[in-house]
Formats: C-alpha cells, sequence, structure tokens
C-alpha cells in the first residue's frame, strides 16, 4: 500500500546509524550509600549514652545529646569539609 511519504521520499541505499549500547556493567546509584563505619559508630554511641543518662535522670539526657550535636554542628560549620 502507498501513502503520501513513500512517494515523495527520496530512496538511499545508505543504512542509517544504529544506536550504540554500552557493555559496561551500571554504576550504583548515588543516592543508594550506606553511611560510613565512623559515622554508625558515632550516633550509636551517642543514642547509647544518652539512653544510659535517661536512665539516671531523663532531661539530662536531652540536655547532654542537645549539647553533643550543637557542638558537633559547630565544629563542622566551623571547621568546614576535608574532602
Amino acid at each position: 500500500m502507498l501513502n503520501f511519504a513513500s512517494i515523495f521520499r527520496p530512496k538511499t541505499t545508505r543504512k542509517r546509524a544504529r544506536r550504540r549500547v554500552d557493555d559496561t556493567p551500571a554504576e550504583p546509584r548515588k543516592w543508594l550509600r550506606l553511611p560510613e563505619a565512623r559515622d554508625v559508630f558515632l550516633f550509636g554511641g551517642m543514642a547509647a549514652a544518652s539512653y544510659g543518662v535517661y536512665q539516671i535522670y531523663p532531661p539530662s539526657a536531652y540536655v547532654l545529646a542537645g549539647g553533643f550535636f550543637m557542638a558537633l554542628g559547630v565544629l563542622i560549620y566551623m571547621g568546614g569539609s576535608t574532602k
């Protein structure tokens, strides 16, 4: 069956270039990274210390954790990143 495009399209003998497919394995997604071991130990240790202090006197656990995280934030802000 003939249509308008097949009638007025110029005839060529060249083949179209095919899209190349990369055979290298896909790299892992950047948003799916596990935390580093030192971060896990830092926050896990802080949680354990806060829980232990909470068993003695509950308000002091919040003061201790808040002070620690405030100091950590100030040190990171003032010190900058090393990477």
